[in-house]
């Protein structure tokens, strides 16, 4: 499986480097076809997705499939003053 197909679980600025990370906590290979991957792999890639995501909860609610609104932005539609996380900030 591409990571890129991944990538769409974060919002787009975050993207390159939560993907990477996501494939990277999972020990999984990121050019592997989907066919290639075992059960276990695809469940250590939910874990990953889950300890990025508990770092920051913001994340949870993301839609891929939602609005293409900044992700950052408040209720409203102001910005908020949180830094968006960054993949060294998750760790194994």
């Amino acid at each position: 499986m591409h990571e890129c197909v991944f990538r769409t679980l974060f919002p787009v600025p975050l993207r390159d480097n939560l993907g990477g990370q996501m494939f990277r906590l999972a020990d999984v290979d990121p050019q592997a076809r989907p066919f290639q991957l075992t059960v276990g792999e695809f469940g250590r890639l939910c874990k990953a997705y889950e300890k990025i995501c508990q770092h920051d909860p913001r994340l949870f609610k993301y839609n891929a499939r939602g609005s293409r609104k900044d992700f950052f932005d408040g209720e409203d539609g102001e910005q908020q003053d949180e830094q968006p996380l960054v993949a060294q900030d998750v760790c194994v």
